[in-house]
């Protein structure tokens, strides 16, 4: 390794005669000393045998220091910034790193990590730390069993990296028998990692026995928990790698587990490890474990036509297929769409339902063609997600108005397939769950869910729900335009406010598709209605459903509210005692998203076609306007009656 030869930093000398004063144990380390020699470092380099030689110092002095390292450490990390692992290990004397890695080491654990995390950066690098299995072993013990948190994520940082800069495995994003695309194609490991982690009998077996329950050792159950949530956390990151890892590597150390023939680490982890009857916070972080888990290895959206000419059982997703063939998929649903079941603990279900919600999201979200597929009667079925979800929603005005929504399964709503959320043909006239939500009174939860299910960057069929959706909302709210701007304006409310604007904001961007002008026959359950037979289903129509977003602005029934709205100056607070307070930043902060509203209307409006009636004086008012600026001239002083009310 190499530097420009540098001036040495100033306060070198005087660092040195500290260091040297530190082999008296009794001499207090100087802390601002070492700060300000750090600050000194900064984009300068030290000549190369003044900091070979510091670095030696230093080094001799971490084992016999009877205070707290840290600044030393500190020292050291920021000296060996540029190194390279071999720079590392050309050290002398050379760099313990087991004993670094020792859980009882802890103030060097970071140092240590910090130092083998730089075979990370090259898979030559990480096959040297492959190749030494006592290492390996300690950083995994280090990993699952240190109590200090900084340090374990530490170490799980540099496991994941070392994993992952040695994966050998194919780069097709479509094979999910190993890499899924996560690292962009670039592989060029050996796999050395793996084949340590994965097939050697030691290292393997402390992925089990630190975090079985079961394991006789003296180990506590805390320490086992700890462990086993490390663990639950790394798997989907390994998962979207290399599935094939997760499944039977040892069969010996698999059955003194309690697993059973082909089963894996995955088997062990999912099913096996966490006591769910007796440990609810485990049992949270094993449901928040499946959801990361189908995330690893999501549908690919551009294979949904040949998706779905599979059985309903069939997926082209390894966890997914785990998920349902082991019976956790319906297990873990069931806390939110059958809370009653005597088979459920009552303080289960109290904690896990918005879980099981966010579980049920994820898979909406990355499996919808699957979700669409499977029959009424199974126990995870889109009837079921309705009809649960048409339950949670019946709450009182007082409830939505006092922020007491169901979050997770608005949540839920915003995940699932729009075509799913309209009235299909063999539902009553207007049967639709969002109809549920309410645009009055106001509540920021509902007004961001209307937003994803009007917009949402949706697409093709996607898109075509959206627009079929907000004309079904809104021809059942004919006060829906004039109530968002009711919450817009008051500022008292800021969070509903802003979840007004933002939902202004979604349906002007908005880019929808027509629905089919004909039917397509099919045997699917869920599907888009043609034209006329949604227009049919709405309660009152005076023309078709406006084509985007912007004009639906554009319509009279939205007109009226929102461009006046847009158009008037930011109401502002300096005229009160106190006003710079909350209400003022308040106020900015709405100031800001209206006018970020404006410049959306004033960018949609210039991609019209300007032989839309009446468009060249709208748009030449909101080109005014925008050029004001956020305040404006002269801002509207005061707000609505309800700010001086709160």
């Amino acid at each position: 390794m190499t530097h420009q030869q540098q001036p040495a930093p100033a306060l070198l000398p005087e660092l040195r005669k500290h260091l040297k004063d530190l082999e008296d144990t009794s001499h207090p380390i100087e802390t601002g000393l070492f700060d300000k020699f750090e600050a000194q470092l900064t984009g300068q380099l030290i000549p190369q045998p003044l900091l070979e030689s510091l670095i030696v110092q230093l080094s001799t002095l971490l084992p016999i220091i009877q205070q707290d390292p840290t600044p030393l450490n500190s020292l050291i990390i920021k000296l060996t910034d540029a190194f390279t692992f071999s720079d590392v290990l050309e050290l002398k004397p050379p760099v313990d790193f087991l004993a670094g890695l020792q859980v009882s080491a802890q103030p060097f654990n970071i140092l240590t990590l910090t130092l083998l995390r730089k075979a990370a950066l090259r898979a030559s690098d990480a096959a040297i730390v492959a190749g030494k299995p006592e290492l390996v072993g300690a950083l995994i013990d280090l990993w699952l069993c240190t109590a200090d948190i900084g340090v374990a994520q530490k170490a799980d940082e540099v496991l994941w990296e070392l994993l992952r800069v040695d994966y050998s495995g194919p780069s097709s994003s479509n094979d999910h028998s190993g890499f899924n695309g996560t690292l962009g194609g670039n592989v060029g490991g050996q796999g050395l990692m793996w084949r340590r982690l994965f097939k050697d009998q030691d290292i393997y077996g402390k992925l089990f026995s630190i975090c079985n329950l079961k394991a006789g050792d003296s180990v506590t159950k805390r320490e086992k928990t700890l462990a086993q949530a490390r663990l639950l956390d790394i798997i989907p990151r390994i998962a979207s790698l290399d599935w094939t890892s997760l499944q039977s590597q040892n069969a010996d150390i698999e059955r003194q587990n309690g697993l059973h023939e082909n089963e894996g680490l995955l088997d062990f982890a999912a099913v096996y490890m966490v006591d769910t009857k007796d440990d609810v916070l485990m049992h949270l972080a094993l449901v928040d474990f499946y959801s990361a888990l189908l995330r690893s290895c999501a549908e690919d959206q551009s294979l949904s036509s040949s998706v779905a000419s599979l059985g309903s059982t069939q997926t082209i997703s390894p966890p997914l297929d785990f998920m349902v063939s082991s019976g956790l998929h319906a297990r873990t649903s069931a806390y939110y769409l059958d809370p009653d079941n005597p088979e459920h603990d009552p303080l289960d279900v109290s904690f896990l339902s918005s879980r099981s919600a966010n579980y049920l999201s994820v898979y909406a979200l990355c499996f919808p063609s699957h979700l669409l597929r499977v029959p009424a009667e199974e126990p995870v079925s889109m009837e079921r997600i309705l009809l649960r979800s048409s339950q949670e929603l019946d709450i009182s005005p007082g409830k939505w108005a006092h922020g007491a929504s169901p979050a997770y399964t608005l949540h839920l709503l915003a995940s699932i397939p729009r075509m799913a959320l309209l009235p299909q043909r063999s539902s009553p006239r207007n049967e639709s769950v969002i109809l549920k939500i309410p645009c009055k009174p106001a509540n920021p939860d509902a007004l961001h869910t209307l937003a994803t299910i009007f917009n949402g960057q949706a697409t093709g069929a996607e898109a075509a729900a959206a627009r079929a959706l907000h004309a079904l909302y809104v021809s059942n709210n004919p006060n829906f335009y004039s109530s968002l701007v009711a919450h817009a304006e008051t500022i008292a409310l800021k969070d509903s406010a802003l979840a007004a604007l933002d939902l202004i904001s979604a349906i002007i961007t908005a880019k929808w598709e027509p629905l089919p002008i004909t039917k397509t026959q099919t045997t699917a359950r869920f599907t888009l209605p043609t034209e006329p037979e949604f227009i049919a289903r709405l309660p009152s129509v005076v023309s078709p459903p406006p084509p985007s977003g912007i004009v639906a602005i554009l319509t009279p029934r939205s007109q009226e509210y929102v461009l006046p709205y847009l158009l008037k100056p930011a109401q502002t607070f300096t005229n009160l005692v106190g006003g710079r307070g909350d209400a003022e930043s308040a106020a900015y902060k709405i100031a800001v998203a209206k006018y970020d509203a404006l410049k959306l209307l004033h960018t949609e409006l210039n991609a019209l076609s300007t032989e839309v009636d009446g468009l060249k004086d709208v748009l030449g008012a909101v080109s005014k306007r925008v050029s004001e600026g956020a305040w404006s001239v002269g801002g509207e002083v005061g707000g609505r009656i309800g700010t001086l009310e709160l």
